[in-house]
């Protein structure tokens, strides 16, 4: 009866464990809109609490954020970065650490030389944090085409995807496996 005790036990514990995740997106919100003068915005918005040490040091990726875009037709905006410390104070994110830089992936392609990253350096991360980061990229053009993948490496409580669009304007979404997502489409 101890051996089956002790192996209930372990295996409860082993399961509490393996249910624990290193993060979770609170909010992801991608909002598409297409302007009446045919140009475009893309508005991404994530909110993202660390939960152990792992997540804030073994992915690189959640300690900075790397946001591409191609400044001869497109602008960035940064809207909101900032971190939630679990105390509740605000850390904002300061000038120095928003480094613009050519991607890896244009390094050896001399018509790519002019795409950016833009790299995002989070700051005031401790456990319990939730990074907050918002930005635009205003488009020259009305063209959005592409597929969301739905793929996060953590759980996400709330995905939102908004398409607005002007009313001269034709769309197409073709919503597939978004049962459990946030989805708004205005105009057409």
């Amino acid at each position: 009866m101890k051996k089956t005790i002790i192996l209930s036990f372990l295996l409860s514990a082993f399961a509490a464990f393996a249910q624990q995740h290193d993060a979770e997106y609170r909010l992801i919100r991608e909002h598409f809109t297409i302007n009446e003068d045919g140009t475009s915005d893309y508005n991404y918005r994530k909110e993202l609490t660390l939960y152990t040490n792992r997540a804030m040091t073994a992915y690189a990726t959640n300690g900075e954020t790397f946001i591409v875009y191609n400044p001869t037709c497109e602008f960035l905006t940064i809207n909101e970065s900032y971190t939630i410390r679990p105390d509740g104070t605000r850390v904002e994110t300061p000038k120095n650490a928003f480094i613009e830089q050519l991607p890896s992936e244009c390094a050896d392609c001399a018509r790519y030389s002019g795409i950016r990253e833009l790299v995002v350096v989070h700051t005031g991360l401790e456990l319990g944090a939730t990074i907050v980061l918002d930005y635009t990229i205003h488009r020259h053009n009305s063209d959005i085409i592409g597929n969301n993948i739905l793929a996060e490496e953590y759980p996400i409580d709330r995905y939102e995807i908004k398409l607005s669009c002007a009313e001269k304007y034709q769309y197409l979404v073709q919503p597939i496996n978004l049962d459990r997502i946030q989805y708004t489409t205005s105009g057409n």
